[in-house]
């Protein structure tokens, strides 16, 4: 392999590119001419405020917004129309937090004369393979440097428990996956990591009376955005925080606090829906989708108290407290299999009919991260059971049930669907002649966890 070939390998030094200056100065310097599209005499648009700004204004908008956004303004504001020619808009394309950041060897620069023609010429198609790699690098510190920008925040000393103990509190936990602490042994003193989440830190709060606001941060691990940290702010700005401050955060008004629907993944929480006195919920905060859902931590009365678990960098378990006398004194309706439950895709809606005796296998523990999943194979009101043609199993172990139907219509799953294995079992069933699942048997292990399962049909012509 050629000195240049080792160069290009993902292993190779990103610093060091083969031939950077030839190919910078490959770049034509001769930049076009300002272009006017619209002449002096054409009137603005009605509600283009925009055209009211200098130019100078709106320039320095567009140099925080990414390069597509800006783009999609022109058809939006004629004010933005001349940002396309604007060598100063361009060259902040090559700010380090802009998409031409990597190419940090032009940064002090002030001899370039076409940074529109440097942009255009460092698409990724366009680019050699050393600059291909620097590209993939510098993707993967800055999404790192956001999570080493998070900074811990100080509880206020007026948040914390004042004449209270842990014991005065009714509590409901929800957290990530914790795996199970492999014991150390002579060859190995320090066990891996290999997924789910940990747990370095804690603080416990006190939601103020006269809450006024909640500022929820967020913090991204790849592509998928996590909680980072809370703060509650009283109508007297007395400020309560928990965890971790980032630069990307939300803020959501409400005079008090009943709780939280979450959003919680293996590696802690992903999103924070607000349930508001009286009884309102805000949009959610973070992500939903694809991820296991509760309404756990909606209390019966005001929530007074907040238990909070971090790692490095991110919310990995969250507590609720309501006061224990409150608590005794009412209806615990949040024991229901519908509330307590941490459901997935989504926390089925009311008229979901649920019996908290028939569920079989392992029991839904208060605080451990054990999904129950759910599907309406049948639809509304059964109008998918004619389409209904197959189901398939994987035919090694039950990690999930897939239901086919006539084409045209989509799969759906029962369990935390994986791509198709090579080998699955395949059941036939004939929907569309009235052949339908009567009753399901199921077979065990001794640790409760699904080995089997049998299903009758029964032939039910429709009229």
């Amino acid at each position: 392999m050629s000195p240049k070939q080792q160069r290009l390998h993902p292993k190779a030094n990103p610093y060091e590119v083969v031939d950077i200056d030839d190919f910078l100065k490959d770049i034509q310097r001769s930049p076009p001419g300002f272009k006017s599209i619209y002449t002096a005499t054409s009137s603005p648009p009605t509600g283009d405020f925009f055209v009211r700004l200098p130019f100078e204004i709106y320039n320095e908008i567009a140099s925080y917004l990414p390069t597509a956004d800006v783009l999609g303004l022109r058809l939006v504001s004629r004010a933005f129309v001349p940002i396309y020619w604007s060598q100063a808009f361009w060259r902040t394309r090559f700010w380090p937090n802009s998409d031409r950041g990597f190419l940090f060897e032009i940064w002090h620069q002030h001899d370039m004369e076409d940074w529109r023609a440097l942009y255009r010429r460092t698409s990724n198609s366009r680019l050699p393979p050393g600059l291909q790699n620097r590209q993939r690098v510098w993707k993967l510190g800055l999404a790192l440097r956001n999570i080493l920008d998070a900074k811990w925040m100080n509880t206020s000393s007026v948040s914390c428990l004042e004449g209270l103990t842990q014991a005065d509190f009714n509590w409901k936990r929800v957290s990530g996956k914790f795996p199970e602490k492999p014991r150390p042994t002579s060859l190995n003193k320090y066990p891996m990591f290999h997924y789910g989440c940990q747990e370095f830190k804690k603080g416990h709060v006190l939601i103020p009376h006269d809450l006024a606001q909640i500022v929820v941060y967020l913090v991204r691990d790849g592509d998928a955005p996590y909680i980072s940290g809370l703060k509650f702010i009283s109508a007297g700005e007395q400020k309560i925080c928990l965890g971790y401050c980032t630069d990307e955060l939300v803020v959501v008004d409400t005079p008090a606090l009943k709780g939280f629907t979450v959003a919680v993944g293996l590696k802690g929480i992903r999103g924070l829906q607000i349930m508001a006195i009286p009884e309102s919920l805000k949009k959610w905060i973070g992500s939903h989708d694809r991820c296991p859902q509760t309404k756990r931590l909606i209390t019966d009365g005001p929530l007074i108290a907040l238990e909070a678990g971090f790692d490095g960098f991110k919310l990995v378990s969250l507590a609720a407290g309501e006061e224990r006398a409150f608590h005794n004194s009412s209806i615990d309706c949040n024991k229901s299999l519908h509330n307590h439950a941490l459901w997935y895709p989504k926390i089925p809606s009311r008229d979901f009919c649920l019996s908290d005796m028939c569920l079989t296998g392992q029991s839904v523990a208060l605080d451990e991260y054990r999904p129950l999943c759910w599907v309406r194979f049948g639809g509304l009101r059964g109008d998918r059971l004619r389409s209904l043609r197959e189901i398939t199993i994987p035919s090694c172990g039950l990690p999930w049930i897939r239901f086919h139907y006539a084409q045209g219509s989509s799969p759906v799953t029962l369990g935390r669907g994986r791509p198709e294995p090579k080998q699955v079992s395949r059941f036939s069933i004939n929907g569309p002649s009235g052949e339908i699942i009567e009753n399901i048997e199921i077979q065990v292990t001794e640790k409760q966890t699904l080995k089997s399962f049998k299903a009758s049909v029964l032939m039910c012509p429709y009229k």
